[in-house]
């Protein structure tokens, strides 16, 4: 979290959060070799499901599933590694006991 969101946050800062974003607002990219660029994260894909106008892919990124909404034709295969990136403003946060959104920072 930027030093600006925690003071933010407020007392939220000092425990555990709970990071989500919105499928819509997730980019999935080729992944050409092994290396990881900065501000990218490496995933696996599971399935693809076409939507008509958007497309659902479902994806592994260190054990947890993600789910990215892309625009079609999606040109990726399951068990493909690709890249995900996403603008870190549009995260929200929340408290994994209650539940509850402390916001977006």
């Amino acid at each position: 979290v930027p030093p600006a969101g925690l003071t933010q946050m407020g007392e939220s800062a000092v425990r555990e959060i709970v990071a989500g974003i919105r499928p819509e607002h997730i980019k999935v990219s080729s992944a050409p070799d092994t290396t990881v660029p900065t501000g990218a994260m490496a995933a696996s894909v599971r399935t693809c499901k076409a939507l008509g106008a958007d497309a659902l892919m479902t994806l592994t990124v260190e054990g947890i599933e993600v789910v990215a909404r892309v625009s079609p034709p999606v040109e990726f295969a399951p068990e493909q590694r690709v890249l995900l990136r996403f603008d870190p403003d549009c995260l929200d946060f929340f408290d994994p006991k209650t539940g509850h959104a402390i916001g977006r920072v």
